[in-house]
């Protein structure tokens, strides 16, 4: 691979990503082969087989490294491959490569797809598991060929690469992109089928839906009783589309979709009014998948506990640990219009510059002018939590690095409404209008990094399941743009407010970017901040623009931010409109 090369050649490694592959063969066999990077393993490939069942002989054979210069340490990297065989006799190789520095990407410019980023998109989304390879080795030429056909945009394959990376964030191969396009047709036909059929024939027994996009994207439908029986008519209802891909829960619920809203109801309250919950939980949330109502916090099993004494032992309560997480306090868009995804920056206290992100643009009639026409006020949507009442908002003056202070900014506008609303609500929306200082600055497109501005689209409702996408500049504009929405809750900061949970990776500096489906090509929500997952990555907390889909009962409180208290009445403001 490229790594040998470069050893070989005594050449520093060439920015980008890049392989190293080790065989190995003993006639009595090889029990494992192992890759140590700075005398950690990185990778490591061992014998599986039972020696009764295939006798003493296991070869693994090969073992690859996939990695980019991006994710090590600028300088020497030292590395050993220890190969050990089935009588435990090890031998190993050392030698070593010079890694360049990566600087951060420039929002601007256009960022060559990272290998690991689309290794974990299709891990995500099951790609494999349709389109199954034989070995790593395999699966790694085929995302190495998508780099390369991105790379190659007249080809055919190039030009789906990037078509598919526009609309997903990671180039595609023509199969990857049928695969996404039917699961997100027999989504959108499906869903709509399956809870109008189970809403009137099994109303006390549904107990909901989910997709599992890492198994192939299966759409598991729940019932307490008859699974088996109720999705089979349900397969057979007009308009159904891939019946294959329909299955029942793994493991049969025991809580319908009715008895979930009432403890999830009962326990919003309990959350309200005892101490204890009220200083550990940090979200809560119907979660179908597992037959719960979720709840988040630091200390899960004095949560759950907790609730089990309050509600009763049987409710079905499931508390995971969750950080309280952060929210995304930026990619300078200098001149002209701005851009949904651009940088923006306010005073903070004691003189220090803070950075947000420009989400849409919104405007509102305001009044009449003396000739008859409506006078019209240009706005900047963001997170409320970016900026006060009366905060002035700026943009840079300058792409050069350096300091940030008021002498390099450019003023946008100020905060004119939030919804961030002080009169007693037991909710609050995370979302702000900036009024800007001319109606030539509002947002119509959004910020694509090295890509084309897509226009706005209007306000919509995805299904959970679904895809997402956001733009904002953060630390690093290539990590995760889209991922799968996962459901709405309810989380706590101090005051209540309801999220959608995205599977994306957002970074500091993003709150207030646009979020949109690529489905529905609909504007969907503002990102606010996001907790670590446990494995390294985060889920996105948004915003809606509207009541998320199985949240009517909260509509008085969620109104969603197009009608949120503190925001008045106002429009998305999109090409042409």
């Amino acid at each position: 691979g490229s790594i040998w090369t470069a050893w070989e050649e005594q050449e520093p490694l060439a920015k980008g990503d890049h392989l190293l592959k080790v065989t190995a063969d003993h006639p009595e066999g090889i029990d494992s082969i192992k890759i140590l990077a700075n005398g950690i393993v990185v990778s490591e490939k061992a014998c599986a087989q039972d020696p009764e069942k295939f006798g003493p002989e296991c070869t693994p054979g090969e073992d690859e490294w996939l990695v980019g210069t991006y994710e090590l340490p600028p300088g020497v990297l030292n590395l050993e491959v220890i190969i050990t065989d089935s009588k435990g006799r090890s031998e190993s190789e050392r030698f070593w490569v010079q890694v360049p520095y990566t600087p951060p990407p420039s929002p601007e410019e256009e960022q060559t797809p990272r290998a690991r980023d689309i290794l974990e998109f299709r891990e995500d989304y099951g790609l494999e598991v349709v389109f199954p390879v034989a070995n790593e080795s395999q699966l790694h030429e085929r995302v190495l060929n998508l780099i390369g056909a991105w790379g190659n945009p007249n080809t055919p394959a190039g030009a789906v690469a990037r078509a598919s990376w526009e609309r997903w964030g990671v180039p595609l191969r023509p199969e990857d992109v049928a695969e996404m396009e039917y699961r997100e047709e027999y989504m959108a036909v499906n869903i709509p089928i399956i809870e109008a059929w189970a809403t009137q024939n099994r109303p006390s027994t549904y107990a909901g839906y989910y997709v599992d996009h890492a198994a192939g994207g299966i759409l598991h439908v729940g019932f307490t009783q008859d699974q088996s029986g109720a999705l089979a008519q349900l397969a057979q209802q007009p308009g159904i589309l891939a019946p294959g891909r329909l299955a029942a829960y793994a493991v049969p619920p025991t809580t319908a979709r009715p008895s979930l809203q009432t403890t999830f109801e009962q326990a919003e309250a309990a959350w309200d009014s005892d101490s204890t919950l009220g200083s550990l939980v940090t979200g809560m949330g119907i979660d179908e998948r597992s037959n719960t109502v979720e709840v988040t916090g630091t200390d899960p099993a004095l949560i759950e506990g907790r609730l089990k004494l309050l509600l009763g032992s049987g409710a079905p309560i499931r508390a995971v640990y969750e950080p309280i997480g952060q929210e995304f306090m930026a990619r300078d868009h200098i001149d002209g219009r701005i851009h949904a995804g651009d940088k923006t920056y306010r005073k903070k206290g004691g003189g220090a510059i803070g950075s947000c992100t420009a989400g849409f643009g919104a405007w509102d009639r305001i009044g009449t002018k003396p000739n008859g026409e409506s006078e019209i006020a240009p706005f900047l949507m963001t997170a409320a939590h970016c900026g006060d009442p009366g905060q002035l908002f700026y943009r840079a003056k300058s792409n050069s690095e350096g300091a940030v202070n008021l002498d390099t900014l450019t003023k946008i506008g100020h905060v004119a409404r939030t919804a961030f609303v002080n009169d007693g609500a037991p909710f609050e929306t995370d979302a702000a209008l900036v009024k800007l200082n001319g109606g030539g600055l509002m947002p119509r497109y959004i910020h694509m990094p090295g890509k084309n501005p897509k226009p706005v689209e209007e306000p919509g409702r995805p299904y959970p399941g679904e895809t997402l996408c956001f733009s904002a500049p953060g630390g690093d504009v290539s990590k995760h743009p889209c991922g799968e929405y996962m459901g709405t809750r309810v989380r706590k900061t101090p005051n209540k407010r309801i999220v959608m949970v995205a599977r994306f990776v957002g970074m500091p500096g993003d709150s207030g970017g646009p979020v949109w489906s690529p489905r529905l090509q609909k504007s969907v929500g503002i990102i606010l901040g996001g907790p670590n997952d446990g494995q390294g990555r985060f889920k996105g907390w948004v915003t809606p623009l509207l009541v998320p889909r199985n949240h009517e009962f909260h509509a008085g409180k969620v109104p969603g931010a197009l009608n949120a208290p503190g925001l008045g009445t106002f429009h998305l403001a999109v090409p042409g409109g």
